[in-house]
């Protein structure tokens, strides 16, 4: 497992190079690392905060590592983003609204 993990934590610097080359084309790799630190945050960091076990352990140090969070989020454009991967098409509502007339 410790092999996994450290490719999963070697492949970042790789990803980030591309993420500064072509930023937009990287954003849906944002939005899963947003996605996922976000999800661990909340279901494993916070619990072991709240119980008082979380600082002086492995996972405090990731949880630690994991509080830049707001900064990821801060730099997505996030209008763009909206309109290229969440939004409707307007062609497809246009049409929509056509075919239902």
């Amino acid at each position: 497992m410790r092999a996994v993990a450290f490719a999963v934590w070697a492949t970042y610097p790789a990803l980030a190079l591309f993420g500064l080359l072509r930023p937009l084309r990287w954003l849906p790799l944002m939005f899963f690392t947003i996605g996922y630190k976000t999800v661990w945050l909340a279901f494993i960091a916070y619990p072991l905060w709240q119980a008082g076990t979380l600082w002086g352990t492995p996972t405090g140090e990731v949880a630690a590592s994991f509080l830049a969070l707001p900064l990821l989020a801060l730099v997505v454009p996030w209008g763009y983003a909206w309109r290229t991967y969440f939004a409707w098409p307007k062609n497809a509502v246009e049409s929509l609204r056509a075919a239902s007339s």
